[in-house]
């Protein structure tokens, strides 16, 4: 099955077609969410609005054997409990493609308290096999301090 070579998290990315280039700008392993009513992310069951990408290299599992796989985003709170999921997409490993970079666009994020999210990217070869987990992405979320 394909292979993941990375996965990054960051604000945008931006490619260069004339040079083949893809510009990765403020990476973040972290948020600091700011400006909510005191102890909401204790309490849970929160949406915010965020703008972040992310972004996977897949490549084939041999150079010479090309491959099409479906591929999805799952993300987990820090209890373990599924949030969601994205739309399946096609990962096309044939012809000349050795490699193919997906960028997944996160704009809201539901949030059940401060902690570990884990970004689950996902795997099958076709409809009828089971996703099998590919890479696993952390985002720690923190609440700001209320102003003083």
């Amino acid at each position: 099955m394909a292979q993941v070579r990375w996965s990054i998290l960051c604000r945008e990315s931006p490619l260069d077609p004339a040079k083949q280039t893809l510009s990765l700008t403020e990476i973040t392993d972290s948020i600091l969410v700011a400006g909510l009513p005191q102890g909401a992310l204790e309490r849970g069951g929160i949406a915010v609005a965020i703008q972040l990408q992310l972004v996977t290299m897949w490549r084939r599992t041999d150079v010479n054997t090309p491959e099409t796989i479906q591929a999805r985003l799952v993300v987990v709170d820090p209890s373990g409990t599924y949030l969601g999921e994205s739309v399946d997409q096609v990962i096309d490993l044939s012809g000349n493609n050795v490699q193919f970079r997906v960028t997944s666009g996160i704009e809201i994020m539901p949030l059940r308290g401060r902690g570990f999210y884990t970004f689950r990217v996902e795997q099958r070869r076709d409809a009828a096999a089971g996703w099998s987990v590919a890479e696993e992405v952390p985002l720690y979320v923190e609440e700001a301090p209320p102003p003083s």
